[in-house]
């Protein structure tokens, strides 16, 4: 090979190398929240509100797995969501979207709402969505894709208008 064209391909390799490193999902791992979009600051004393989230949740068919109302959290069961349907709901260059080599066929979602009261009489809510997608193939099996927090507006926005 001409020296000069090692010298330009080296960095296509190494470029290469860690563009294809970054496109795999990782099992088991927690996924990050998109901030902003995941938290909510609502007018409104913590009865209120927790009703609001706990039919919100009922409503959305979200079984609760665990509830402490007394702790402010909801953890919900795994749900199979449509990836198609749903398909907004991560990131697009996240390996559970479209576009990228792995074909994913289901997606599913677990939640865990936080509702606390606030010392102004005012209550936050924080739904935190562990989703993952499950890659057909050789290398079946569930990968932890992250939120794009459209999920948790979507739920938050249902509570406020119920309030």
């Amino acid at each position: 090979m001409p020296r000069g064209l090692s010298i330009i391909a080296l960095p296509l390799a190494l470029t290469a190398a860690v563009v294809a490193g970054c496109c795999t999902a990782t099992q088991g791992v927690a996924p990050s929240q998109t901030a902003g979009r995941d938290t909510v600051l609502y007018a409104a004393p913590f009865d209120k509100v927790w009703g609001a989230v706990v039919a919100t949740l009922a409503e959305e068919e979200y079984p609760i797995g665990a509830i402490e109302k007394s702790s402010g959290l909801i953890t919900t069961q795994q749900v199979i969501l449509d990836l198609y349907a749903n398909r907004d709901v991560v990131p697009p260059r996240d390996p559970c979207a479209f576009g990228l080599p792995k074909v994913f066929t289901t997606l599913r979602v677990m939640l865990n709402v936080f509702v606390t009261s606030q010392d102004s009489g005012s209550t936050r809510v924080k739904i935190t969505a562990h989703f993952e997608g499950f890659e057909e193939g050789m290398n079946a099996g569930w990968n932890a894709c992250r939120s794009n927090g459209l999920l948790e507006k979507r739920l938050l926005d249902a509570v406020r208008a119920k309030l």
